[in-house]
């Protein structure tokens, strides 16, 4: 029963493909059989036009004898529409191809040697009375006369482009009817010998698959419906598939969200690396704590990213390498701007679930804050033990000063004026009365200060702050401007402890003019008000401080002057602090320093870091 109706379904395609084949034969023949009827139309109305004008011409021969002038050459071929027309005082003796060569060797001296090949082409190639064709769109009609008188041979030629277009097709639809019909039988073996193959092994698989092919007229309709259940199905798990993988892939995603999210919720810094060393991500604020731009450095190496720390790369490279975690450390980084920051930081290697390692992750913290207040620790320990040692020391040293002062004036008033004595006396006491001031300077500066806040105008404090400082100026020679940037400032009132401020400001302001150079130098005191703060700006255009000092400027007895007690900034930011302000300072070698110090308005005194 299989077998019968498989080949009903082979007849039906066999059918349909010969039916095919016929149909386009059948086209083919069709096609041939209209372009060789207008061919030969066009040829014989062709044949009548030439030999009526060869013989129109012939009956000319016997009144213009010969008929060679190239007038009367041109007046033909106008008057009957000629491309060509050669007139030969001769003809071959029979029109055998024999008889033609023999007579054109003979004529062939008579003539031009430029019209000898084409001569040779035409009466070689052509028939006598016979239409040929010539080059493209040339056709021409040799046509021989014989008289009594004398024999002429006429070459009349003729263009004809729709002519020579039925030659071109006629042949063309020839060479594609012959090329179509072996294609087409090619076509045709191909299809019967493999398009049954598909459906066969379709039609087997299905049953080597358990499925039943429902038996009925059309075994071919009934392996295609078998198929299209068969894709059914497989949608319908698709649809399976999707939403499962809809669901594994919207799980990934939370997850990966939620790392995302918690490395960028994170206010430490975190870079995390593959096996090979390179950056697979940065989180914003690690970005944000060494200035990288996240997408400069992504798919980057570590080298890349730290390329001013060698020391660094080289403790990440014993992590990602020899996979050995190191502990907490610190360190002092340098900036791609050139700036440095205080770090502390751990490497740790990343592993599998199989405990594989297959990268590492840098957690950073900044500490430059933790720093400070460090330093500022210290800075108090060493005031709270120069306060305890110099309290005593101090007062004893005032009492010696004291004494040595008076024998000194006792001494004075025993010996003349004009005597050497009295010279080496008049010394001794100057020295000792430095020597009080700065044991009175020591014990100001270890006492603790009295903080009395009042109302003040900042345009009085700073006509105090000028009105001390005249004299150094005058002597030095140097500029003070003071600028207000805020509007109103001569009405502005600030807390402060107008005294302590006022002594704040001279040391700053000195420490400038000691810096400057005498004539040239310039002290710019700039001031500007914001709602909750005052910000006082020195700056001055001397040596400026070098970036190894700048840090020790505070620390008490610092100086970089051999005459300088190293107390005046220290107290400066001491004052500054009380008032619950802070003092930062920058300084270029060569271009000067500038200080900032920034006082709270109407608020009550809290400790912030110098820096």
């Amino acid at each position: 029963m299989t077998a019968i109706k498989s080949s009903r379904f082979e007849l039906q395609v066999h059918s349909g493909l010969l039916l095919l084949i016929t149909l386009l034969i059948g086209l083919s023949i069709t096609s041939n059989f209209v372009i060789f009827n207008a061919r030969t139309s066009r040829k014989s109305t062709l044949v009548i036009k030439l030999e009526s004008t060869a013989f129109a011409i012939s009956r000319s021969l016997s009144y213009f004898s010969p008929l060679n002038s190239k007038k009367e050459i041109d007046h033909f071929k106008n008057k009957y529409q000629l491309s060509g027309l050669m007139v030969l005082p001769s003809i071959p003796a029979d029109p055998s191809e024999a008889a033609r060569r023999k007579w054109l060797l003979e004529f062939a001296s008579e003539l031009p040697i430029t019209q000898l090949p084409e001569l040779a082409r035409k009466i070689l190639s052509a028939d006598f009375r016979t239409l040929a064709r010539g080059e493209k769109e040339e056709y021409f009609y040799v046509y021989p006369v014989s008289s009594a008188n004398k024999n002429h041979l006429l070459i009349l030629s003729v263009n004809s482009p729709d002519l020579a277009y039925l030659d071109d097709a006629s042949k063309t639809v020839m060479v594609a009817t012959v090329v179509s019909t072996l294609l087409i039988i090619l076509v045709y073996l191909f299809l019967v010998r493999y398009i049954f193959a598909p459906y066969r092994k379709l039609r087997q698989q299905a049953l080597a698959s358990g499925r039943a092919v429902a038996e009925g007229d059309n075994e071919a309709e009934e392996v295609v419906e078998d198929y299209r259940r068969v894709i059914d199905e497989l949608k319908e798990k698709e649809q399976k598939l999707i939403e499962l993988n809809r669901q594994i892939t919207s799980r990934a995603d939370s997850l990966e969200q939620f790392n995302d999210h918690l490395l960028e919720s994170s206010d430490s810094g975190i870079v995390t690396l593959d096996r090979e060393g390179r950056i697979l991500s940065i989180n914003d604020s690690c970005c944000e704590m060494f200035g990288f731009n996240k997408e400069d450095f992504i798919a980057s190496t570590y080298r890349e990213l730290f390329t001013k720390q060698q020391q660094f790369t080289e403790a990440i490279e014993k992590v990602v390498f020899e996979k050995e975690n190191l502990p907490y450390s610190e360190m002092v980084l340098t900036l791609n701007d050139g700036s440095k920051i205080t770090v502390g930081y751990a490497i740790s290697t990343v592993s599998d679930s199989h405990q594989q390692p297959i990268g590492a992750s840098i957690i950073f913290s900044n500490i430059n804050e933790i720093t400070r207040l460090r330093n500022e620790l210290e800075i108090k320990k060493q005031l709270a033990a120069l306060g305890e040692m110099s309290g005593g020391l101090a007062h004893q040293l005032r009492n010696s000063m004291g004494a040595i002062s008076g024998f000194c004036r006792l001494l004075k008033n025993q010996v003349s004026e004009k005597s050497a004595e009295n010279e080496y006396l008049t010394d001794l006491l100057n020295e000792t009365k430095e020597t009080e001031e700065l044991v009175e300077r020591f014990l100001n500066f270890a006492r603790p200060l009295e903080y009395r806040p009042e109302s003040s105008l900042l345009s009085e404090l700073f006509k105090d702050v000028e009105s001390t400082l005249r004299p150094q100026l005058e002597q030095k020679k140097i500029s003070l401007h003071f600028v207000a940037v805020a509007k109103n400032i001569g009405e502005a009132r600030i807390e402060i402890d107008t005294l302590l401020i006022k002594q704040a400001l001279i040391n700053i302001i000195e420490n400038a003019i000691n810096a400057c150079d005498e004539t040239i130098g310039i002290v710019s005191v700039e001031v500007k008000l914001s709602d909750n703060e005052a910000l006082i700006i020195v700056t001055d255009n001397g040596s400026g401080i070098s970036s190894e000092h700048l840090q020790s400027i505070f620390t008490p007895f610092f100086s970089l002057k051999p005459s300088g007690t190293g107390l005046g900034l220290p107290l400066a930011a001491k004052i500054v602090n009380l008032h619950g302000g802070q003092i930062k300072v920058s300084s270029t070698t060569g271009r000067g320093s500038r200080f900032e110090i920034y006082l709270p308005l109407n608020k009550s005194p809290e400790s912030k870091p110098v820096g």
